[in-house]
This record gives structure tokens, sequence and C-alpha cells, in this order.
């Protein structure tokens, strides 16, 4: 559009965009407010008076006590921490696969090795043509997986 013919189409909505404009913004300072009012933002609070330390025990006052402990049953289903990554190897390859004695379908041998402790991802990736243990692993046509190792 030339200078000529902006100026009429300015003319022409000017109107509409006095009568929006206001509108407009009270909504997005009404939204600012609202996520003002609603942030997180909390500073932390240091407490006004310093806390005091109790003084250490005379050693005549203190007497031991023996550790506690937790009966098996406990410690038995306590959950154990969770272990650092480790890689698929072999042996879980072959182990997953049965060393061979059968023909696995491939969401059978992904369900064992996550049974093994690995991520789904991880074993489909062993276990494709592509994958690592390709030159161990024999694909048939239906999709069997066998172990040739």
């Amino acid at each position: 559009m030339n200078p000529k013919e902006t100026i009429p189409v300015l003319a022409k909505l000017a109107p509409v965009l006095a009568t929006a404009g206001p509108p407009a913004l009270i909504g997005v300072g009404v939204g600012l407010v609202l996520l003002w009012l609603f942030s997180d933002d909390k500073k932390e609070e240091t407490p006004q008076t310093p806390m005091l330390e109790p003084p250490p025990p005379k050693t005549d006052d203190v007497k031991l006590l023996p550790a506690p402990t937790m009966p098996p049953e406990v410690q038995a289903a306590a959950p154990l921490p969770k272990a650092a990554s480790r890689r698929i190897t072999r042996e879980d390859i072959a182990g997953a696969l049965e060393y061979g004695a059968r023909s696995i379908p491939r969401g059978e041998a992904v369900a064992a090795l996550q049974a093994l402790g690995f991520h789904k991802t991880a074993a489909y990736r062993a276990l494709s043509t592509s994958g690592r243990f390709a030159e161990f692993i024999e694909i048939a046509p239906d999709g069997l997986i066998e172990w040739k190792g």
C-alpha cells in the first residue's frame, strides 16, 4: 500500500482501535496482577533471634544406649537404593534369550531384559538388527530371536 491508501484505512480503523485498546490493556493488567499474586517467589524468612545450641552434656551424665536395629522382616522389605546405570552385557542378552534353548519373540526378550533392571529403550536397541549384539543373535523373518552366541 502506498501512503495515500494507508491514511484512509487508518482513519476507518481508528474508532475500532480506540474502543478495543483500553479493554485489552485492562485485561493484560489484570493478568499480570494475577500472575504476581499466585507466584511462588516467597523469600526465605530468616530467624530474628539466633538459635542457641544446648551445652554439651557432661561425661558423668552420658548413658550409652544400644544402637537400634531393624528386624530381618523389615530389612528384607526395605527398598534397595537405585543402582548406578549399567550397560547391557553379552551375558544379559544370553540369559534373556535362554542361551539359545528356544526362539523367543522380541517383546518377551525385552520383558526379560526389563526384569533384569534395564530400560525398555535400551533393551530394544540391544536386540535390534543393527544393535551392539547383532552378531550374537539371529532374527528370523517371523520376528523370533534366537541366541547363536
